[in-house]
């Protein structure tokens, strides 16, 4: 399979060599910026095409996959209108947007979607990641599904509404999870605590979650009923009104649901 990646960004420097790595040819890679491109070519190790012109992508690869932001998505497509023919199959990368935006560039559309946060300087094994998968068109799905088999243990067909579900949860799961410790580190800097004597505590976290609901795995205060605890809390959060907010609402919402 011959893939053009569009886009240089966080996701595409994971993405990239990961095709190289399982026998999916990266032809062509274009970013706004050329140096961008230049090294991802570099680093996944390739004779394909690096340029910031649009004009000059292969005209007949197997699929051009979009890794740009949310909001550039609909740009690209309208530019890529302009310089690829409408039969071509063209796949966004996003969570939260519908597949249908690039009907603009194309009648041969669908998302590919890697459920995973990537973040500089950290490598990850895209055969633990979930990749999902959508398209309209049968001859399409078929060869997303190939090209996801390649790449990952774990392919999900999902649809927009599915998709965008799927995005929601991992804001919570993650990025929202990532806020919340990083507020206990700023609590534990405060007290000169060093950060490291909460990172067993995470991972006990994360890991009992594998086995068993998070509804039964909860533990704490809240869970307890034990007001004394909460009291001493707030006493220590009162000049962090923004901690402190979030706090009473999510002991609210623990003690909410021990009453259903």
């Amino acid at each position: 399979m011959r893939v053009v990646v569009l886009g240089a960004g966080k996701l595409a420097r994971h993405l990239g060599p990961a095709c190289a790595k399982n026998g999916i040819e990266v032809v062509a890679v274009y970013n706004r910026h050329l140096e961008a491109a230049r090294l991802l070519v570099e680093t996944i190790g390739t004779t394909a095409i690096a340029t910031d012109q649009l004009a000059d992508l292969p005209p007949d690869a197997d699929l051009y996959v979009m890794t740009v932001s949310d909001q550039a998505i609909g740009p690209l497509a309208e530019q890529l209108s302009l310089v690829l023919k409408a039969d071509l199959p063209i796949v966004h990368t996003s969570g939260a947007t519908p597949a249908a935006i690039l009907s603009k560039a194309t009648r041969r559309f669908g998302v590919f979607y890697p459920f995973q946060t990537f973040s500089p300087g950290r490598q990850v094994d895209f055969s633990h990641i979930p990749l999902c998968i959508y398209a309209t068109e049968p001859a399409l799905l078929r060869k997303l599904r190939a090209c996801a088999k390649k790449l990952s243990q774990q392919v999900y067909q999902l649809d927009d509404e599915q998709r965008a579900q799927l995005h929601l949860a991992g804001v919570f799961a993650n990025n929202f999870v990532n806020h919340l410790v990083g507020q206990s580190h700023q609590l534990l800097a405060e007290a000169d605590i060093p950060r490291p004597i909460i990172f067993n505590l995470v991972r006990e976290t994360i890991e009992k979650l594998e086995q068993q609901e998070a509804a039964s795995a909860q533990t704490g205060p809240a869970i307890r009923g034990d007001e004394m605890t909460i009291d001493i809390h707030l006493a220590l959060l009162a000049d962090s009104p923004d901690a402190k907010a979030i706090y009473e609402l999510i002991t609210q919402q623990i003690t909410n649901s021990t009453n259903q």
